[in-house]
């Protein structure tokens, strides 16, 4: 099944648990004409590479022609001239609904220096009559957001999606995510959820270390004011033991055949919770 019909069901999740993004960041197979329109329509905007498949390097797309008032006809191309007529037509042989068309002369598109990169298409014969263009909102939201691709200022915005590839790739290495040892989708939910649950609870305990090894800046400010040592800020004996007793629950309910050595890593050592000597504050 492809990730084009994921993505309706993903935002009706997060809004039902009242985490609706304003923005959702993708990669280009979530991303068409039709999933921009919905997406935009529940208030969210989906921001995604579109996948250009056989369009030229320099397409023109639907944006640069001129519409009507209401934005809903074609009335004139980039190169200035006008459509000689609208008609309701079959976009393809197995295409069950009519879209709109706009018609261009045909000797005109020909000689016209725009041509090899206009998305207007030729006429059925190859040689004679006129050349045509579909005009449908999918399609028009579709080339706008490849001409906003074309720009720097779109993938420096889009370059925060890049943060996941590393999480992704955790979860399919280090947790085996990639490669599950279990079959049914139930099953496969339970398992997937116990694996980001270890995840998150590893990631958790990394935090509590780093912030129990790390001296606070107030703290290192007295000692440089003072003299005074410089204590360290420890994350709390109960602490910890709360952690590990969710470990060893997650564990105990983790299927036997799908416990490996990394559940067994997660867990801090007696020697890791006794007190740490005092750091010292570097001026």
């Amino acid at each position: 099944e492809s990730d084009m019909t994921k993505l309706a069901p993903s935002l009706e999740r997060l809004a039902a648990n009242d985490q609706q993004p304003d923005k959702m960041y993708a990669d280009s197979g979530y991303c068409s004409g039709g999933n921009i329109l919905a997406t935009r329509a529940t208030g969210t905007d989906l921001i995604a590479p579109v996948n250009k498949g056989r369009l030229p390097d320099e397409f023109i797309g639907r944006d640069p022609f001129e519409y009507d008032e209401r934005g809903e006809r074609i009335l004139r191309c980039p190169a200035g001239h006008d459509a000689t007529r609208h008609t309701l037509r079959h976009p393809g042989r197995d295409s069950a609904d009519k879209t709109l068309h706009a018609f261009f002369d045909g000797a005109t598109c020909r000689n016209c220096p725009l041509l090899g990169r206009c998305g207007v298409r030729p006429p059925n014969s190859g040689k004679k009559g006129s050349y045509h263009i579909e005009d449908t909102p999918e399609l028009k939201a579709r080339d706008e957001a490849i001409a906003a691709q074309e720009t720097s200022i779109w993938w420096d915005s889009y370059a925060i999606r890049g943060g996941i590839e590393a999480t992704n790739s955790e979860l399919k290495r280090a947790h085996g995510l990639g490669k599950l040892r279990v079959r049914r989708l139930p099953r496969v939910r339970l398992v997937v959820t116990y694996k980001l649950t270890a995840c998150n609870i590893k990631r958790w305990l990394r935090a509590a270390r780093l912030a129990a090894r790390r001296p606070s800046r107030a703290a290192c400010a007295a000692r440089r004011s003072s003299g005074a040592a410089c204590a360290v800020l420890r994350s709390s004996g109960a602490a910890c033991a709360v952690l590990n007793a969710v470990l060893r629950l997650v564990r105990r309910l983790t299927p036997t055949g799908s416990q490996d050595a990394t559940w067994r890593t997660w867990a801090l050592s007696s020697a890791e919770r006794r007190p740490t000597p005092q750091a010292r504050c570097v001026s």
